[in-house]
This record gives C-alpha cells, structure tokens and sequence, in this order.
C-alpha cells in the first residue's frame, strides 16, 4: 500500500476514533469541477468490532463507518455510520456534534451536544 494512502487511513481512524474498527474496504476516486480542477478523494469503509462480512443482503453491517476525505487537502466530505450507531472511540466534532460516552448495549448513538 503507497505510504501517502495509508498515512490518510491512519489519520482518518484516529481523527474518527475507530481503533477498535478494521478496514474493510478503499477506494480513490477523481471527479472534475466546474473549474475544471481535478480533485482526488479517498472513500474508506471500516467494520465495527466482530463484524468481518456484509449482512445477508449485500449491505455493509450497523454501526460500519464509511468515511470519504479528500487527498491532498485532507478535508473530510461526508461521515456516515451505518444505521446511525457506532463504536467509535468518544470524539467531539465542530459544530456541536458528537458520540454519546454512555453505552446503550455496547453501541453509541450520535447526540448533539448544542
């Protein structure tokens, strides 16, 4: 794996607390802007602890975190867990958004903390 790639999968899972999660599956992708700059992003898929295949019906487990970060500038385009659950190290994200601390049956909700 090229050195520049993983260093964005490192920073990605620290910046994202998933430390306990595996990285299932990556993907670059480049697309053009209306100002016809190329921009190249980083589209990763990290499964929670104890999942290690899709369910039954092809999608990827709850509680998955599919994460897209551009390359060159580092900047995070788009944050999902799966089913809105995760479980995810407690991170604290601007804007006033964050994980709950407080466990619900070994899975955190998000909650905003506004």
């Amino acid at each position: 794996m090229d050195k520049h790639i993983q260093n964005l999968l490192t920073y990605a899972q620290e910046k994202w607390g998933l430390s306990n999660y595996r990285l299932q599956h990556y993907v670059m992708n480049q697309e053009l802007t209306r100002l016809n700059e190329t921009i190249y992003t980083l589209c990763t898929e990290w499964f929670p602890p104890g999942k290690e295949t899709l369910d039954e019906d092809g999608c990827n487990p709850e509680g998955t975190a599919v994460i897209e970060v551009e390359i060159h500038s580092r900047m995070f385009r788009s944050v999902i867990f799966v089913g809105g659950i995760t479980h995810a190290e407690s991170v604290c994200i601007k804007g006033g958004w964050s994980i709950c601390c407080d466990e619900m049956g070994g899975r955190r909700n998000w909650i905003n903390s506004r």
